[in-house]
């Protein structure tokens, strides 16, 4: 049973806010009640906001993602989450280099489409956003039916 899921990816403002902002929403919708979700960042921007572009795509989906802050991820967050989901496969080399202990927990997000990796879309282009964010809506999607 996954009580505690984490999303991680780089900055902490782009793909793992969106993954969590978006699974929380599915799970509220379902009705499901008694899982945690967060997200953070191996090299957050600390106290950023969401990115600009992707609050618009969550709020065009009708997401409020305005109480996010960015935070860098750490091992009492890895210990106690029961499942973590990476956005690239280097974030979760970094993570099992980091945090050993959190090996059998840490999956790719694109686990269930081929491993397919959510690129970086910070400081690109509008479009680069939308790419992430279908990818980052596609993957939580198929994990939200595992769940």
């Amino acid at each position: 049973m996954f009580n505690n899921i984490l999303f991680v990816c780089t900055g902490n403002i782009c793909r793992s806010p969106a993954a969590e902002y978006l699974l929380k929403h599915q799970l509220n919708q379902a009705g499901r009640v008694g899982i945690t979700v967060s997200s953070a960042g191996l090299g957050a921007l600390v106290d950023h906001p969401v990115e600009d572009n992707v609050a618009a795509l969550l709020s065009a989906d009708g997401i409020d993602p305005s109480a996010h802050r960015a935070r860098k991820i750490s091992s009492s967050m890895t210990n106690s989450a029961d499942l973590i989901l990476t956005m690239e496969s280097h974030q979760l080399d970094e993570l099992h280099r980091r945090y050993p202990e959190s090996r059998g927990k840490c999956f790719l997000l694109g686990k269930w489409q081929n491993d397919l990796p959510v690129p970086d879309p910070y400081k690109r282009s509008s479009e680069a956003h939308e790419i992430a964010y279908k990818r980052v809506k596609d993957g939580v999607s198929a994990w939200a039916k595992k769940l």
